[in-house]
């Protein structure tokens, strides 16, 4: 990991200088689709939690909003 990250810094240094080759171009756009990757894996896990709550809140609000009709409706009675 060490070694990726100073190749990277390395990189794009030198393309901030104006000195990239072709070659170093295309490694240094697989080093950022690699890093891309990793990145949605580990936000993976998140995002997946996220979505079942946002489902979980949604059943709930559902549920509230039903309890608050059999009670609105008692009130009447």
């Amino acid at each position: 990991m060490k070694n990726k990250q100073h190749r990277l810094e390395r990189l794009r240094l030198r393309e901030a200088e104006g000195s990239l080759t072709e070659k170093e171009r295309t490694e240094l756009l697989a080093i950022f689709a690699e890093l891309d990757a990793e990145e949605a894996e580990a936000l993976k896990p998140g995002k997946e939690k996220s979505q079942k709550l946002q489902v979980e809140k949604a059943e709930l609000e559902e549920m509230a909003s039903q309890l608050q009709d059999i009670v609105t409706e008692h009130k009447r009675l």
